[in-house]
């Protein structure tokens, strides 16, 4: 099937598919009593009330290298993946999440109007570049570490705006393309990401509505297409995007060269990004070797939740009610959110209490930190 054009559906049809969402979105549910427990390739659901007893922490079998990156109180922290060795790493305030470099020496985020990045050993902080910073965002790292990438305002034109990358020791910044205000009206709402292939020939860029528009960067790497979705991820083979569709928020995996598309909806589970800015990532995500994917749920009750399934069947491997996880650089192990959904004057809105830790097959899961959002695993 060909997805390589970007079609608005007809308004009829469109209308059937919102309807049900619109309908839900009218009666938001009040914070969970219970939380529940992984089950592991099934549909059903363990309750485990909370003030039960206090969960144990599961030591890692495997070994607990790497780092840990988070939010707490509006600055960048690291921490020992069991949350033990907890540091403040800028005392600037941050914007953005924070993001590990590929071998995990520097780490990146914004900082208002600034794209900062900070030596992990030294601590020493430098400002790459200030500028009218796109918000939402976080910044991209090339596969290289060489290069970061990130989102402007465009100045010349309202709602549009400019992608850059820019040497990561820094330097003058190049334009890579102009995302033009527009995308899909309706559907799920993406953060905006910047996505080389591991061999560097082309590049996904992806704003808040979609679509992926899909950039070659040098003359052997095919035409530049668009694919109907966001938040894309390649794999391995440097072919195949990862991504959320459009309308449906459901995961789907496009061959960019053969311009064919795997879909792994599940009818029985509500799969990716239906509680768009509520529950943000950016997710789908791969492992390390690209054979389980990561992605943002929705249990029965209307809540957030993460999910692991295989890449080849799209059997579920993982279940469990948390937001905005991130892979450990082994691809074994997962990082996340834990909270509640509460209603606000806008609507319901995600409190995150803590991160928590669990393997990709449902064991070892044990809380990390009480205090932390936003979490990044790096080498």
């Amino acid at each position: 099937m060909n997805r390589g054009r970007v079609r608005r559906p007809p308004a009829a049809w469109l209308l059937l598919v919102l309807l049900p969402a619109v309908l839900a979105g009218c009666d938001v549910p009040k914070p969970p009593v219970e939380q529940l427990t992984p089950v592991i390739g099934s549909t059903t659901r363990t309750p485990q009330i909370l003030d039960g007893p206090t969960a144990t922490a599961v030591p890692m079998t495997l070994p607990p290298t790497g780092r840990l990156w988070f939010l707490r109180g509006g600055h960048v922290w690291t921490s020992a993946p069991d949350g033990s060795q907890a540091a403040l790493v800028s005392p600037s305030p941050a914007s953005s999440p924070p993001v590990p470099s590929p071998d995990g020496t520097r780490v990146a985020f914004f900082s208002g109007r600034q794209l900062v990045v900070i030596d992990a050993a030294s601590r020493h902080a430098q400002t790459l570049v200030t500028d009218d910073m796109a918000v939402p965002q976080r910044p991209a790292w090339a596969p290289t570490g060489r290069l970061l990438a990130y989102f402007t305002q465009d100045p010349a034109h309202y709602g549009d705006e400019i992608v850059w990358s820019i040497p990561a020791t820094g330097g003058r910044a190049g334009r890579i393309t102009v995302l033009h205000a527009g995308g899909y009206g309706a559907g799920p709402s993406f953060e905006r990401v910047i996505a080389w292939t591991p061999d560097m020939r082309r590049i996904a860029v992806s704003g808040p509505r979609g679509p992926i528009l899909v950039l070659p960067l040098d003359s052997t790497a095919g035409d530049p297409s668009t694919v109907n979705g966001g938040e894309p991820q390649w794999s391995l083979d440097n072919r195949n995007v990862l991504y959320a569709e459009t309308l449906n928020g459901a995961i789907a995996l496009d061959d960019v060269v053969a311009d064919d598309f795997q879909p792994y909806r599940n009818e029985l589970r509500l799969d990716g990004i239906r509680l768009q800015e509520h529950a943000q990532g950016p997710l789908p995500r791969f492992n390390a070797d690209a054979s389980l994917i990561l992605y943002r749920a929705t249990s029965a009750d209307g809540h957030p939740a993460i999910a692991v399934r295989a890449r080849t069947d799209g059997s579920e491997q993982l279940f469990v009610p948390g937001n905005n996880a991130a892979w450990a650089p082994d691809g074994q192990w997962i990082v996340y959110e834990i909270g509640v959904l509460t209603q606000t004057e806008t609507g319901p809105a995600w409190q995150p209490q803590g991160l928590a830790r669990v393997r990709a097959d449902g064991s070892g899961q044990a809380p990390v930190l009480v205090d932390g959002q936003w979490p990044a695993w790096g080498k």
